[in-house]
């Protein structure tokens, strides 16, 4: 297999891709700028990678004006002949808005950018240590409807990972509307197979952390009761039980 990186103005993770992919996998790899229109030499057992960035500073929307570089057209009919087409942050972001994926990318509930490191672990394991992902977007919030659901389901597509990142707990919205009428409306469109990830609920790790929030912010507030015996005596003096 061969890779393709394109370059935007404004890529800054392509060098980055370059180098795991030639360096550490060892793949055959090539750079493709932006303004190029062929991809000659490139089959569909092949792969074009969309890098991350901040393609074209992210005027009007994120994407929005990298999805009209020449080489997104020739992206576009890689894709539908069956190549391979992975986007990465910045590079998703492209390929929701040149058509080649469903939904949108909305801007942040707080509208605020987020800057920051998360860390992520396999579920299934708690050996190994945990990867340290870096976050950068303004617009991270990616909408997919009902309809949408159905159109992929149209598509043959084989499995749909569905999560509702707004809610911190299960509730009649997720449970019944997002968990079973959109895994019926995707399956009887022809759709695979439909796993919907639960909130976090209570899970014991999400406890501890909410706990942890919780206690950093109380800003001075006493952590446990103490005994006021003015308040109790004033209490018994208005007919309070002991």
């Amino acid at each position: 297999m061969k890779f393709g990186v394109v370059v935007f103005p404004g890529s800054n993770c392509d060098r980055d891709m370059v180098h795991v992919l030639k360096n550490v996998m060892g793949c055959e790899v090539r750079t493709i700028f932006h303004k190029e229109t062929s991809l000659e030499g490139f089959s569909r057992l092949d792969c074009i990678i969309l890098p991350g960035g901040f393609s074209y500073g992210d005027y009007l929307r994120c994407g929005a004006i990298a999805r009209f570089s020449p080489m997104m057209q020739s992206v576009i009919e890689f894709a539908n002949r069956g190549g391979k087409v992975l986007g990465v942050c910045n590079g998703f972001q492209i390929l929701c808005e040149s058509g080649l994926l469903p939904g949108v990318l909305l801007r942040n509930s707080h509208q605020q950018f987020v800057c920051k490191n998360i860390f992520m672990k396999e579920s299934s394991s708690d050996q190994g240590p945990a990867l340290k992902i870096p976050v950068a977007h303004g617009e991270g919030r990616y909408f997919a409807n009902q309809a949408t659901l159905e159109e992929l389901g149209h598509a043959k597509t084989k499995r749909v990972d569905v999560i509702c990142p707004g809610f911190i707990a299960d509730c009649l919205e997720t449970l019944e509307e997002i968990a079973m009428d959109c895994k019926g409306d995707f399956l009887s469109s022809g759709g695979g197979e439909y796993h919907y990830i639960p909130a976090v609920n209570e899970r014991p790790d999400w406890i501890a952390a909410l706990g942890s929030l919780v206690s950093s912010h109380l800003g001075g507030w006493p952590l446990s009761a103490s005994r006021d015996t003015q308040a109790l005596a004033r209490a018994k003096a208005l007919g309070a039980p002991s």
